[in-house]
């Protein structure tokens, strides 16, 4: 799997450089420690159209997944709770004489 270096790899390269790696080493070192990103077409026209060196443009991913991942768990959770309170509201109503 070929990776852009987002930081300087011992034995590997230096940032900003294109490396082809094993893809287990890809996928569970370099991609999962946020130290690479897939040498996809995309992320390399991406970076140079906006004009933005590989480890801003790595950076800018990891900061949108998390936001994505942050209003997914509020749009998932927002529904549960109004449950919980609803069935609070009706048990206090109920005990009440």
């Amino acid at each position: 799997m070929e990776v852009i270096l987002l930081e300087r790899v011992a034995k590997l390269g230096q940032m900003g450089e294109t490396v082809r790696v094993r893809d287990g080493y890809a996928r569970n070192f370099l991609l999962a420690r946020g130290k690479a990103l897939r040498a996809t077409a995309v992320n390399r026209l991406g970076a140079r159209l906006m004009g933005i060196s590989s480890q801003t443009a790595g950076q800018l991913t990891f900061a949108m997944a998390a936001l994505i991942g942050a209003l997914s768990a509020l749009l998932f959770l927002a529904p549960w709770q109004d449950r919980q309170m609803r069935a609070m509201d009706g048990e206090a109503a109920s005990s009440s004489p």
